[in-house]
Order: C-alpha cells, then sequence, then structure tokens
C-alpha cells in the first residue's frame, strides 16, 4: 500500500468531497426528475426513467422563427438537431412571489409549443437559487424572503405552471404538415392522448438537488 504525505492525504481527501458533491447536483443520465404531487403543498420529486426519444411533430427552432419568438441560437445545428431529436426545453421562473407576471408569458408559450412538437417541456422554479441575490445587474437586489415565504411561492407557482402546461398539451396539437389545432374540449378518442401529453409536463426546483449542499 502507498503511503501518502499529509499534503497528498489532503488534496485526495478534497478531490473525493468535490467527487461526491457532484455526483449530489447531477442526477444519473439515464434519469429524468418529475414532481409527483397531489396539491401544490405536499409536492414530492421522484427520479423516473426518462422516456425513449421519438421524432418531434415538428421542429420547434423552425416554428418559433416562424411566429416571432426566437432572437438568437447558441448553435445554427439546433435546428437541424430539433427535427430528428426531442430534446428537454426547460425555462426558469423566480419565486419572488406567490403568483405569476407578465413577463413569465413568453417562457410558458415556448414551454407549451416544445410541448406540442414533442419535447419534454420541464418549468424550473427557482427555490435555491431565489435564496440568493439577484446577478442579474439590477440596481436593487431581490427582496429578502424566509424560507417558508419561499416555499410557499414556489409551491403556489408549480400549482398555477401545471395548470395552464397541463391544459395547452391536452388543447394544443400539430399535424405532420405542421398545421395546428386546437381543442378546447377534447373528444373521447383523443382523451387518451391528451392525459399521456399532460403527463409528460414536469414541474421541479431546483432546491430537491441544492439544498443539501
Amino acid at each position: 500500500r502507498q503511503l501518502l504525505r499529509p499534503e497528498q492525504q489532503q488534496q485526495q481527501q478534497q478531490q473525493q468531497q468535490q467527487q461526491q458533491q457532484r455526483q449530489q447536483c447531477q442526477p444519473p443520465p439515464q434519469h429524468q426528475c418529475r414532481l409527483a404531487a397531489t396539491s401544490a403543498a405536499s409536492a414530492e420529486v421522484e427520479a423516473v426513467p426518462a422516456a425513449a426519444a421519438t421524432q418531434p411533430a415538428a421542429n420547434l427552432v423552425t416554428l418559433l422563427r416562424g411566429r416571432g419568438l426566437l432572437q438568437d441560437v447558441t448553435s445554427d445545428e439546433l435546428e437541424k438537431v430539433a427535427a430528428t431529436t426531442c430534446l428537454p426545453i426547460y425555462v426558469g421562473f423566480d419565486p419572488t412571489a406567490d403568483s405569476l407576471h407578465l413577463g413569465n408569458l413568453l417562457g410558458i408559450i415556448v414551454l407549451a409549443w416544445a410541448g406540442a412538437c414533442g419535447h419534454p417541456p420541464i418549468a424550473l422554479c427557482g427555490g435555491a437559487t431565489g435564496r440568493v441575490g439577484d446577478p442579474s445587474g439590477r440596481s436593487s437586489e431581490r427582496p429578502v424572503l424566509t424560507e417558508a415565504e419561499i416555499q410557499g411561492n414556489v409551491d403556489a407557482i408549480a400549482g398555477t405552471l401545471s395548470t395552464i402546461l397541463g391544459r395547452a398539451a391536452k388543447q394544443l396539437s400539430l399535424s405532420p404538415d405542421g398545421s395546428v389545432h386546437y381543442s378546447t374540449a377534447p373528444s373521447s378518442s383523443s382523451s387518451s392522448s391528451s392525459s399521456d401529453a399532460a403527463e409528460q409536463v414536469m414541474v421541479l426546483n431546483n432546491l430537491d438537488w441544492f439544498g443539501s449542499m
């Protein structure tokens, strides 16, 4: 057995601690987190196997650009990938209040279109990031809230997002030719597929993996 000098032992311990922290922050790639809740106030996050990728119903990047909802992309290859691969799409929501505001509308619309195209939409509530200062360069920081207030805001926002995105998943669909279909009252023949689409909506709280740090 190799003997290590004190400084080498300390370095090894630090590396092991860093590895443990990375494992806590990064869930296994073969799993996704889904918010399973009977109510917004009593929510539990459970790991479920990632759904097998299917062919998207439409190209999300092309659709968003055509509707004037896209300003920039990080890579020109994204549009090609979005045409053949279902990619999880997430939007973050800041829990500084117990309700959403007009500025959240664009993100919700994008998530709704992502779900209609076949990409798993993820609404991410900032239960952890809401506990730190606002890094956006504003002249004033986030209001200082208690942990109970932040959790109450997360529960309220999560319930609203689940309702809006679940309804969109049931009522908004795309045909292979790209035509859009809206349904205010899904028929019994389409109720099964609509329910399946609504179940694909995920509302997560980043405190669930940052809380132990």
